[in-house]
């Protein structure tokens, strides 16, 4: 992809369905779910600032009701509305403050009405995942939504690779090179096929050990295979995206199988 980015070019505010598939088989247990919720993206008419609500929110098809992933929930709703200022085709948060002073309002209710190690786990867990605004940007980037919200805004970059991180449970942040593949006039693809073995295991050892789990030895007979592609299909001449479908795979023997597909489709 060498077509240079058009500073003229258009992020309109749009409204999207969002449906994400997760399937993992890690440490001989297999989990799987569905989330699907909506996303109202509001871009400035100055195209710098964007601002992402989340409605909607659901799990196999339905509301949350158990208790504790109930409690995560109100916790995670909290961070919404998120707002960004657009810097070289990234999306930078601009409201941390923002975002501690809602927390902390939703930490306070929720203190009110639950006690106990539970909330004190989940409070602990996600509490120091925006301790700093460091480290809220960090965990808001890494969000599978706002992962690929930034992809998209890679439509016009002049690179033939685009360096990506996508994170994935109990493994963690996995780093691949993206190649982009202009298939039509509106449309791209960036794919990937190959993660870092050696620093897979390691992070994937550290989970096995943290459960008591015998850890993996890398040996000759250790195949990892990854497999990562994004279709995402724009209106003419702009950043605005019609439909986005990303897909990731990775196997590790009969240790680990992943799948993830996250689809965002306009409704606009």
């Amino acid at each position: 992809m060498t077509q240079a980015r058009n500073p003229e070019m258009i992020l309109s505010s749009n409204y999207f369905e969002v449906v994400n598939e997760i399937r993992i088989k890690s440490a001989e247990v297999l989990n799987q779910a569905k989330a699907t919720y909506d996303i109202v993206l509001k871009a400035k008419t100055n195209q710098k600032q964007v601002e992402v609500t989340r409605l909607k929110f659901a799990v196999n098809d339905k509301a949350i009701e158990n208790k504790f992933p109930m409690i995560s929930n109100f916790y995670f709703e909290s961070i919404f509305p998120l707002k960004f200022i657009l810097i070289d085709d990234v999306l930078k948060l601009s409201n941390f403050k923002e975002i501690q002073k809602s927390v902390e309002k939703t930490d306070n209710i929720l203190k009110e009405k639950y006690n106990g190690d539970g909330l004190e786990y989940i409070r602990g867990q996600f509490l120091d995942q925006i301790e700093t605004e460091e480290k809220a940007e960090q965990f808001i980037s890494s969000l599978s939504i706002i992962n690929c919200l930034n992809l998209s805004l890679k439509r016009f970059c002049i690179e033939n690779v685009v360096d990506f991180n996508w994170k994935i449970p109990t493994v963690g942040k996995l780093k691949f090179e993206l190649k982009a593949q202009q298939v039509e006039d509106n449309s791209i693809h960036f794919s990937a096929n190959e993660l870092n073995k050696r620093d897979f295991l390691q992070s994937l050892n550290q989970y096995r050990l943290q459960n008591k789990y015998e850890s993996i030895k890398e040996t000759e007979d250790t195949i990892l295979t990854a497999d990562f592609l994004s279709k995402i299909k724009y209106e003419e001449g702009t950043l605005n995206i019609i439909e986005l479908n990303s897909k990731l795979e990775i196997k590790l023997n009969d240790y680990f199988q992943f799948e993830e597909n996250i689809t965002i489709k306009s409704l606009l």
